[in-house]
């Protein structure tokens, strides 16, 4: 008879649980290779002084072959600053959240909690940098990436940058003298009702995205 079902050795005694040696390391993961944000040198500055002061707190999300396409700046980082540690894998098909808890900060009023707090959010914002034709491409093929990129101020930037430096041109190839105005609308509809407007006072303009 074995003795594995019931929990103990052939000898009576209960047998301690064994806990199964992960093997997977940093380096069974890549960056993005397609990453339509550009990151800013001191955004990363900011997250490498995060982890090395506080430690690791958002997660990243990689694809099932092994390429992260939510968090490679994270990647890059933590494998400076913790190069030797063995990453927590959790594998699932997105139906389910996932926590992280971190066991060594007791309260959400911890000074450690506070500041990751913050700093998931500023540092966030403090790196994206988006490529402006990496994401007017993303924009034409996918209606939910378009709409995020109308909310968000950087972008619009992009896409105008580089629709007028024609993907990459220096700055002498560029049409001389051109000056844009960018105006924010809160729905398709108001930027539909300006743009008509506009076109009737005989200015030229045009959507960044439509």
């Amino acid at each position: 008879m074995k003795a594995a079902r019931t929990g103990r050795s052939p000898n009576g005694k209960r047998k301690s649980p064994v806990k199964p040696k992960s093997t997977t390391k940093l380096a069974d993961f890549r960056p993005q290779r397609v990453n339509v944000n550009r990151g800013k040198s001191h955004g990363l500055a900011a997250l490498d002084k995060s982890l090395r002061q506080d430690g690791y707190s958002a997660p990243m999300v990689a694809a099932a072959d092994g390429e992260i396409f939510a968090g490679s700046k994270r990647l890059e980082r933590v494998a400076d600053v913790m190069p030797e540690a063995a990453p927590i894998v959790v594998r699932s098909d997105g139906t389910r959240p996932i926590i992280h808890v971190r066991t060594d900060i007791p309260t959400a009023d911890d000074p450690r909690a506070k500041r990751l707090g913050a700093a998931d959010n500023i540092i966030a914002a403090m790196d994206w940098n988006p490529d402006g034709e990496l994401l007017a491409a993303l924009a034409a093929e996918d209606a939910a990436v378009a709409a995020l990129a109308r909310q968000d101020d950087a972008s619009p930037a992009a896409l105008a940058e580089d629709a007028a430096g024609e993907n990459g041109a220096s700055e002498s190839q560029l049409v001389p003298e051109q000056w844009l105005i960018l105006i924010e609308c809160k729905s398709e509809m108001e930027q539909a009702r300006r743009l008509r407007w506009l076109e009737k006072e005989g200015i030229e303009c045009r959507a960044l995205i439509s």
